[in-house]
């Protein structure tokens, strides 16, 4: 029979694996925004200024290998759209019908084998802004409104085809909106499953009203 310091002592190391899960997700960081980088109306810039214009850009803030990120940004004529990359944001704007996207390419990796999903986090963004992923110029995950800011996660089952995600080399996000649409996002990242973490809360709950019934019994 379990007695009640032993199960102090689990919950103690159910508490431990719940930071470790915690831990785990956030690692995964695919671009944490902190490689300065401009585009507007189709030319890329390394600088505020644009100055330096430039094809790519390589960024350091990830876990792929030798990743380059180019920005596009394409407007509507006598409109502008720019998207830019600088201290942990992306922000995106345009005067009227403009898309934008963001291209990486990176030493191959198998995402699969420690995420199951991309998370996004939303900072700000107008209504009727929609998101598309597209993994090695293939598997597709199509344009979706996701309904204001947050965090959320496109699991790798909801793309056209996941198995790209086990030898990925490629990955683009493009976003589209109505006239005259504004978005911004912090970092970018690949998680496990939610429900690892889940499963760990739900033991820590039965077991913690294991405990409170030996307490109130003895």
């Amino acid at each position: 029979m379990t007695t009640l310091k032993e199960k102090l002592r689990l919950i103690g190391s159910t508490l431990v694996l719940i930071l470790f899960a915690h831990d785990v997700q956030s690692a995964a960081v695919l671009d944490g925004f902190t490689d300065v980088q401009y585009a507007e109306n189709g030319i890329q810039y390394s600088d505020r200024n644009h100055t330096n214009q430039i094809s790519d850009l390589s960024i350091t803030n990830t876990v792929l290998g030798h990743a380059k990120r180019i920005l596009t940004a394409t407007a509507a004529p006598n409109e502008f759209t720019d998207i830019s990359v600088n201290k942990g944001k992306l922000s995106i704007s345009n005067s009227g019908f403009g898309d934008a996207s963001v291209l990486y390419s990176f030493d191959t990796i198998d995402l699969a084998a420690f995420a199951k999903a991309i998370a996004i986090n939303i900072s700000f963004i107008d209504l009727n802004v929609e998101i598309q992923l597209i993994a090695n110029d293939d598997s597709v995950f199509a344009f979706h409104d996701f309904g204001g800011a947050g965090r959320y996660l496109v699991d790798f089952s909801q793309f056209s085809d996941p198995s790209e995600f086990t030898h990925l080399h490629s990955l683009e996000l493009q976003f589209r909106g109505p006239e005259a649409w504004d978005a911004k996002f912090t970092q970018l990242a690949a998680v496990p499953e939610p429900s690892v973490t889940a499963l760990f809360l739900i033991g820590l709950m039965a077991l913690g009203i294991s405990v409170r019934r030996e307490v109130a019994t003895a």
